[in-house]
């Protein structure tokens, strides 16, 4: 089944296989394969947790995760610790902006987007411009009970400000460039020209 369409009974079985998991990876500590699949197996449950609406439960993996993959930084090499630390980084955004803690959801993807930024190279994989792509995206979200946005003002009308009076060198009323022209250009419909 999809991660969108799991019941809390199936994450709780995912939840105990992860323990099974976790535990497995502790006693092969030294099998740095294991502990990176105990690590997204962690970010997972989390994912799963987050979709279910289920904030506490998911923070757990998400916090299990970051530990180990701090722990495998130097077996995992560098590409792979960026993409999947950024990963866990803005999946923990996420969420805490679904709790409505913006200022915590901010950080994270702030800390997502430092991971990625540095150092930078030439020769960036896909995976990385994606996800610092998709940082961008989520640092770019305005908060989710912010103000309404601002109307679309055409081109010439300007909304009434307290600059003072038309002509007075104020930013109201047309521009020079605007008198005698249409809003926006006319449709080109590829007829013949005249």
């Amino acid at each position: 089944p999809s991660q969108a369409s799991l019941s809390p009974e199936t994450a709780a079985l995912l939840e105990n296989i992860l323990t099974f998991y976790d535990r497995f990876a502790e006693q092969n500590a030294g099998d740095a394969r294991l502990q990176r699949e105990a690590a997204r197996a962690n970010r997972r449950v989390g994912d799963i947790h987050a979709r279910l609406g289920e904030v506490t439960q998911a923070s757990q993996p998400y916090q299990r995760a970051f530990a180990l993959y701090d722990h495998l930084r130097e077996s995992m090499g560098d590409t792979d610790y960026r993409l999947e630390t950024a990963r866990t980084r803005n999946a923990l955004g996420k969420l805490q902006r679904t709790a409505g803690d913006e200022t915590a959801s901010h950080k994270a993807h702030l800390a997502a987007l430092e991971i990625l930024s540095s150092p930078a190279t030439e020769n960036v994989p896909p995976e990385l411009r994606f996800e610092l792509a998709r940082t961008c995206f989520l640092l770019s979200r305005r908060p989710a009970a912010g103000p309404e946005p601002a109307p679309h003002v055409p081109r010439g009308h300007h909304p009434p400000t307290d600059h003072g009076p038309p002509g007075s060198g104020s930013i109201p009323g047309p521009g020079p460039f605007d008198e005698g022209r249409p809003p926006f250009p006319p449709p080109d419909f590829g007829g013949p020209p005249d």
